[in-house]
């Protein structure tokens, strides 16, 4: 009776990779039993260790296993085939990992986009501020700037409003002194733009009067209107305002307000955000198309983020 006993096996790498040995087994025929330790080297490089095994042999016609011997030998050896993975258990793995990848993929995209928007907001918004305080430095303050109210409140006589561009044109050509910049085309096409609910804006936005420029990032800046030469309005949250500007980025067909355009005020003292929620509101028609999702650039740089895309932050 032949008796195998199996004292240790070779695991190398990660996973388990299982060295086979095949062990010749040599019958010595007499009468007394004779044991000996059969040392095995394998050829798997320095690191591995030596695979002892314990060989007992009795010596009658032939060595043979027993019925019951050969049963506990396919027990080991079974315990050391499912230590690796099926196909299917791989195929079954890689396919739960496929499904939870596409349910996160969408929301984790959109969290990056946003806060890559949060942060060329601010970034932009910093600029801005850094070049009206050199302005104002240079040229005193923005009242005297040559400041002029764009919408004159006259008509023409097709009956289209009279607007007065200049003021835009003294306050641009000034800031644009202390920053990198280039000077939009005449008539050069930026985009459509939506409501922050997604209702038609009377936009389509296209550089004209040559109030559009680009930022070295390529950020595009615009005038908006100057609606007091003392710069003594109140509008929304923000207190003497001058005007507005608008921010863009990046020029595309199709835009939103609070998304892809933000309106910040012009005041006495510097660029302002506007924190008026009620004009922050994705789920409802608030305003005019044109106002809504001007309100959310105060909410972007107060708190970082923009989840008035995910809830809505107006009552707040």
């Amino acid at each position: 009776m032949t008796v195998l006993n199996i004292q240790s096996l070779v695991f190398l790498g990660e996973g388990a990779s299982i060295c086979q040995v095949f062990i010749q087994i040599i019958g010595y025929y007499g009468s007394k039993a004779v044991g000996r330790i059969v040392k095995i080297f394998p050829l798997l490089g320095e690191g591995s260790r030596t695979i002892h095994f314990t060989l007992h042999t009795s010596l009658k016609k032939q060595a043979a296993f027993t019925l019951a011997e050969g049963a506990t030998h396919v027990v080991h050896f079974d315990k050391i085939r499912r230590a690796a993975f099926t196909l299917a258990e791989v195929l079954i793995t890689l396919g739960i990992i496929g499904v939870v990848a596409a349910m996160t993929m969408p929301s984790l995209i959109q969290k990056y986009q946003e806060q890559k928007r949060v942060t060329q907001l601010k970034r932009t918004m910093s600029v801005l501020q850094n070049a009206f305080l050199m302005a104002k430095n240079d040229y005193g303050d923005i009242q005297d700037w040559g400041l002029a109210i764009t919408n004159t409140g006259e008509t023409d006589d097709e009956g289209n409003a009279i607007m007065d561009y200049s003021g835009n044109a003294n306050v641009m050509n000034i800031l644009m002194k202390y920053v990198h910049k280039a000077r939009l085309p005449e008539g050069d096409y930026i985009g459509y733009v939506k409501s922050l609910d997604g209702r038609e804006a009377f936009w389509p936005l296209e550089a004209k009067d040559n109030n559009y420029f680009y930022l070295n990032d390529g950020t595009i800046v615009s005038v908006g209107w100057i609606s007091s030469l003392d710069c003594s309005a109140t509008v929304y949250d923000v207190k003497n305002r001058c005007g507005d500007f608008w921010i863009i980025f990046p020029k595309k067909s199709t835009m939103k307000l609070g998304v892809d355009v933000f309106n910040v005020a012009l005041t006495k003292d510097g660029f302002k955000p506007y924190y008026y929620l009620r004009y922050c509101n994705k789920d409802e028609a608030a305003g005019n198309a044109n106002l809504n999702g001007r309100g959310c650039s105060g909410w972007v740089m107060a708190n970082g983020n923009m989840d008035y895309l995910r809830r809505n932050v107006s009552a707040q």
